[in-house]
């Protein structure tokens, strides 16, 4: 009689325990994906981040020496596209300031810019400058909002999040969060369950031809700097797994006195 009460009691014990255990709320994964990231204290002493990364993108070599991008390509082109180094620095300055640069080869000059500067869009192709389009610009405002903080405050910055069903990504269990900006774009993070580092971002992204698409960031390799963790590895594919572009990083530094200057764009040459 006493073995049988004794085992009903640890019975109604264990059924207490996991009737009481908390489900992880979306606030709950924002919170381990900040803590992960370095603290929310951490990411908010940010002022500016400057980064180099050694980028590689699909080129098609055509007769004559002319280049296509990888989104230009045709099925049968891109069997004859290789991957060309375009060195790569990111400028990001609080709280929505972010320019991209690549240059002609290592040591070479910056032939392709693209910044916002906290109001307007503008990209520069060799020489050639000109503003976004409205959707463009939003998109690259979306950015520069989680550049460093990502989806902290959430609220706040007018996304609205949904925690999905864990899911099976490389063996490894990821928790999922699908994040609404206020233009309605929807992206979905894939977070790894034990490190709560972002290793996949899925979502209707611009391709070269600047036309959504649904396409897949990877993100491995991560790595504390000054406190603050980040990937080392990044790369863009297409849904199907092709691979657009991919970046190492090579150095990453934090608070060294960006100007907003840098992210004004030169006078105009195209409209």
């Amino acid at each position: 009689m006493m073995k049988n009460l004794l085992l009903y009691s640890l019975c109604c014990a264990s059924f207490f325990l996991l009737a009481c255990e908390k489900k992880a709320t979306v606030d709950d994964v924002v919170m381990m994906m900040t803590e992960a990231a370095g603290g929310a204290e951490k990411l908010q002493a940010v002022s500016d981040q400057r980064s180099t990364w050694d980028f590689k993108m699909q080129i098609l070599h055509q007769d004559g020496g002319a280049e296509k991008p990888e989104g230009e390509m045709g099925e049968e082109e891109m069997a004859e596209a290789e991957m060309v180094a375009m060195p790569m620095t990111i400028t990001y300055k609080r709280p929505d300031k972010i320019r991209f640069d690549f240059a002609e080869g290592e040591g070479g000059e910056v032939s392709i810019s693209s910044a916002y500067d906290g109001n307007v869009a503008w990209e520069m192709n060799y020489g050639h400058v000109q503003q976004k389009s409205e959707m463009e610009t939003k998109i690259d405002a979306e950015m520069a909002k989680t550049w460093v903080e990502g989806l902290l405050n959430y609220k706040e910055k007018g996304y609205t999040l949904e925690l999905l069903p864990n899911e099976m990504m490389d063996e490894r269990e990821c928790m999922v969060l699908k994040s609404t900006d206020q233009n309605s774009y929807t992206q979905t993070y894939y977070i790894d369950a034990e490190s709560h580092y972002i290793v996949r971002q899925a979502g209707d992204m611009l391709n070269m031809q600047k036309e959504m698409e649904p396409m897949y960031m990877a993100f491995a390799n991560y790595e504390m700097v000054d406190g603050i963790a980040g990937p080392k590895y990044v790369a863009l594919h297409k849904e199907n797994g092709d691979l657009i572009w991919d970046a190492t990083l090579k150095e990453m530094q934090y608070n060294t006195g960006v100007e907003d200057d840098g992210f004004a764009a030169p006078e105009m040459t195209m409209k």
